[in-house]
């Protein structure tokens, strides 16, 4: 049965903030040999391997953009005479950040069932495991981000050095689909229903998430209550750094960090609360 971490010191409880640290780093080995397990086991015995990793958001782009940007003729206004490359390319970038937190979302409720031996017969950090599956979709949205940067660069007839605010952006991008992954995957446990309503959540959610179109497009009496959603502002903003080079409004990232923080705390307190009862229902 898996036990929390001791405190470094007897009698001494460590703060949230520095045990998540502590743990990371005191496990940092385990991650990465679970993260290069994670990577390689999904593509093993592919012909195409990591290609897969661009190429299925290549695909859903092309059908995409011939629906909002070739039927519907549907832009986002940024630029004058914005053309349909252009429009494809940033809706490519909200694509990217979208279903990098889309796939370990979607895995959460079965990061823990998958390895009930880690549970039920030996000490082991399972806290790591949501980390493992954060870190694998990063590897992924790196990947398929190459395509935007060569698009943008025939786009552009220059080096788009806007990409590099694709490190900026994923940042909170990381914090949040970490901790929305700690909350899932103990949840997961034990309610074993959890994951075709996830499903159908997070088909909505790409609807609502400014993907398909800026977030001044949404009428005044709805914009407030589409903001709550931290994905919008952070593909709203992303995609206008990294594809047409607007720098961003710091004070709305400064909250965007620190809500997603909030969330990545959250998330470990109540996985860690959770796991000492997973041995019980498993």
């Amino acid at each position: 049965m898996t036990t929390a971490n001791p405190s470094p010191l007897p009698g001494v409880e460590r703060s949230l903030p520095v045990r998540v640290f502590t743990d990371l780093v005191t496990n940092w080995y385990l991650i990465r040999q679970f993260l290069e397990r994670d990577i390689s086991s999904r593509y093993r015995g592919t012909f195409f391997g990591l290609f897969w990793s661009f190429l299925s958001p290549l695909l859903m782009l092309a059908i995409y953009l011939f629906v909002f940007g070739l039927i519907f003729k549907s832009r986002f206004g940024v630029q004058k005479n914005e053309s349909t490359f252009d429009f494809g390319l940033a809706l490519f970038c909200g694509l990217n950040f979208f279903n990098m937190f889309s796939e370990v979302v979607l895995r959460s409720p079965t990061l823990v069932l998958q390895y009930p031996n880690f549970v039920k017969k030996v000490v082991f950090p399972l806290e790591i495991l949501p980390v493992v599956a954060t870190a694998t979709a990063i590897f992924h949205c790196l990947i398929a981000f190459l395509p935007l940067a060569i698009g943008l660069s025939i786009s552009r007839h220059e080096i788009p050095f806007t990409v590099l605010y694709l490190f900026v952006f994923l940042v909170p991008l990381a914090l949040l689909t970490c901790g929305t992954s700690w909350i899932f995957a103990a949840t997961g446990v034990f309610f074993r229903d959890i994951q075709p309503i996830l499903t159908a959540a997070i088909t909505i959610l790409m609807f609502m998430s400014a993907i398909f179109f800026p977030l001044q497009a949404v009428p005044e009496q709805w914009r407030g209550l589409i903001g709550l959603n931290p994905m919008v502002h952070l593909i709203d903003s992303g995609r206008a750094a990294i594809v047409w080079g607007i720098t961003p409004d710091w004070l709305t990232y400064f909250l965007l960090v620190l809500g997603s923080l909030v969330i990545f705390l959250l998330g470990y307190f109540v996985f860690d609360r959770s796991k000492s009862a997973f041995a019980d229902v498993i």
